[in-house]
């Protein structure tokens, strides 16, 4: 089975359709206040790239249309990101950030899915950006009124995986929690105050011209919701064999280092449909069974070369466009924007099958199996 011997089906169902016990009661999602629209970004990009953009602005302005990213939002106003701060000031940024964010978008999904904060059994809270000892879940525990007695589980440095990886890991915990039992899911990134004026390079251009800040929050329920919603049937994790430089952060002296290669959307592509055909055959069906699409939107071209390796048309993958265009790369909370794009806009019809993909350090692949 050459790159796949290795794969692990971590699913709730990894063998059939009808055991897992996870449904989705409510998504919802949070962006900070700071709205960058692309006009804006050339402006000051302009002078603070201009060592790495050999032909000037015009060069800039290729990039942002090519990005097709009309706006996104970060934590802090856009004139402060471009100065200088230490590794303290942009941990402090991130967690302030992190908590805030985090906070607004399980509030909401606690609301919308009818339920008290303290009747939650497990929290789940996958980020990849801030580090924080005690974390964001236990401060969301004093901050909303969640049980003391909430089990805890943090998932971080999935990057982009995370937010297929925290949902099927937490449907997983919901299925060992039993009948009657209630999980949220956070997934919150805020990779903006991360931006150094010091990391001037081609790639830490690329890198701050696509991501943005935002939190998505899930509450899964053992049975299903009273409004229309998906049910979290399987997952699966594939790690791409000698691959772990391609994408990740590491530490310098004052910032952390952006790690963004140019092979990702092939790696991307590499396998992609024969892995998704393996899993899809582990639940005893096959491509065609598909009817909606939840794709992470990495970029322009890592979503292109989703659509020409699955076989997808601008109908299949318009929720994935649309996040991109309007939020850009949010890191592991962006496919769960998509998803909820999908929920509301696409409305899959009852009975209908569905992928969640995305695609993170390591360089690993995450898929799940939904069905509406």
């Amino acid at each position: 089975m050459g790159p796949y011997r290795n794969r692990l089906v971590t699913g709730v169902s990894p063998r059939g359709r009808s055991s897992s016990m996870a449904y989705l009661w409510s998504l919802e999602t949070a962006v900070p206040g700071h709205e960058v629209p692309a006009s804006q970004v050339s402006q000051l990009y302009a002078v603070v790239f201009r060592d790495v953009l050999p032909r000037g602005s015009a060069s800039l302005e290729r990039l942002i249309d090519n990005a097709r990213i009309s706006r996104r939002y970060i934590s802090l106003p856009f004139e402060q990101l471009v100065k200088p701060r230490n590794q303290e000031e942009a941990a402090r940024l991130c967690n302030e950030a992190a908590r805030s964010l985090a906070r607004q978008a399980l509030s909401a999904a606690l609301a919308r899915a009818g339920l008290a904060p303290d009747s939650l059994d497990a929290l789940v809270v996958c980020s990849s950006t801030g580090y924080a000892i005690p974390s964001v879940d236990a401060c969301l525990v004093n901050d909303l009124g969640l049980s003391r007695r909430v089990r805890r589980y943090t998932l971080t440095t999935l990057g982009c995986a995370g937010g297929v990886g925290g949902l099927t890991r937490a449907a997983e915990i919901l299925a060992g929690l039993g009948q009657g039992a209630r999980v949220g899911l956070v997934v919150v990134e805020v990779p903006s105050p991360m931006f150094h004026p010091g990391q001037v390079s081609k790639k830490a251009l690329i890198a701050s011209l696509l991501f943005g800040d935002g939190a998505a929050a899930a509450i899964l329920g053992a049975e299903p919701a009273n409004e229309p919603s998906v049910r979290i049937h399987a997952g699966t994790s594939w790690l791409h064999p000698d691959s772990q430089g391609v994408m990740g952060f590491s530490l310098a002296q004052d910032f952390f280092n952006v790690t963004f290669s140019a092979e990702i959307p092939q790696l991307v592509g590499r396998g992609l449909r024969d892995e998704v055909e393996h899993f899809l055959a582990a639940q005893g069906m096959g491509r065609d069974a598909l009817s909606f699409f939840a794709l992470h939107p990495g970029g322009r071209k890592v979503l292109e070369t989703i659509e020409a390796a699955l076989g997808l048309g601008p109908q299949q993958t318009a929720a994935s466009w649309e996040v991109l265009r309007h939020y850009g790369n949010m890191s592991s909370a962006t496919v769960l924007f998509v998803l909820k794009q999908v929920l509301t806009s696409v409305r899959p019809a009852p009975g209908t099958w569905g992928l969640m993909a995305a695609f993170g350090p390591g360089f690993a692949t995450e898929l799940a199996l939904l069905s509406a």
